[in-house]
């Protein structure tokens, strides 16, 4: 990857960003002041600019951050899912918010990943990859 190359510093930023939007998502359908129809407009705004960074990335980054890359954004499109059913059924509402509350916790360490996936590709680190455990708690 060419030094000084901005996309994967987007890339990082971007994902963030979109995992923030798809939690505050999460925190509202917890508290149960959802409406019908389409995703808050912080998130549609949050995924179009994943998906135009990550399409940039796919030129530049290597490899092993795109692969990681492309599990974190996979898994947050997966949680969108799960927040944006294509139909109302409140008898599986409890179960998809407990699913996409842990994909999203699995989402933050992914988050982890990526950015010290980034940092070793750069070669400015030699931490692990994973998070320390206790880390961020």
């Amino acid at each position: 990857m060419p030094v000084g190359a901005p996309v994967p510093t987007e890339l990082g930023h971007a994902t963030r960003e979109r995992r923030d939007a798809v939690l505050f998502r999460l925190r509202l359908e917890l508290a149960d002041e959802h409406a019908d129809g389409p995703p808050p407009s912080e998130v549609e705004e949050a995924r179009r600019s994943l998906r135009d960074i990550y399409a940039e990335a796919q030129m530049v980054a290597s490899d092993e951050v795109l692969a990681v890359g492309g599990g974190l954004v996979h898994q947050l499109s997966r949680i969108q899912r799960l927040l944006d059913p294509p139909g109302p059924d409140p008898d599986s509402r409890e179960t998809r918010l407990e699913e996409a509350r842990g994909r999203l916790e699995h989402a933050s360490e992914g988050l982890y990943e990526v950015r010290q996936t980034m940092r070793r590709d750069l070669g400015i680190t030699e931490l692990p990859i994973g998070r320390p455990d206790g880390y961020g708690v």
